[in-house]
């Protein structure tokens, strides 16, 4: 299982950029079965909350919806994992949304994570894989 992070929707939902092409083939992946991957609703409130602060509020939601039904596997984020996101931000520099997504990995034995953020490679229980290598295999 893998943990796609918020990322790389944004990207393959983006305008150009050089990570939307690998980013794009990722979520076809996923589309077809290919390969195992979850979030957890913050992903989905991290796009709403980006698309409406850039005043793309309908796209956002698109987006949102796209993502719901995308994904099989979407975890709630719950106290146990806040629990968890505070106790990775005492160890680790990371933002706060980097920590809950890290803990809600952690709470369900998820090691992988598909991001293009280089923070989470300071959280040594996570094991960071950018599209690029997932599209190798």
């Amino acid at each position: 299982m893998i943990f796609l992070d918020t990322n790389i929707f944004m990207y393959a939902a983006g305008d150009q950029h050089s990570n939307k092409d690998n980013s794009v083939k990722i979520l076809e992946l996923v589309a077809m079965n290919e390969i195992q991957t979850a979030i957890n609703v913050e992903v989905i409130q991290e796009v709403l909350h980006r698309y409406t602060h850039i005043g793309e509020k309908s796209e956002g939601i698109k987006l949102a919806e796209y993502i719901s039904c995308l994904m099989d596997t979407i975890y709630s984020v719950e106290m146990i994992d806040m629990k968890e996101a505070i106790k990775i931000l005492h160890k680790f520099d990371v933002t706060s949304r980097d920590a809950i997504h890290a803990a809600s990995c952690k709470n369900r034995g998820i090691k992988k994570i598909c991001t293009y953020d280089r923070h989470f490679h300071k959280i040594k229980f996570l094991s960071v894989i950018k599209p690029a290598e997932i599209l190798k295999k």
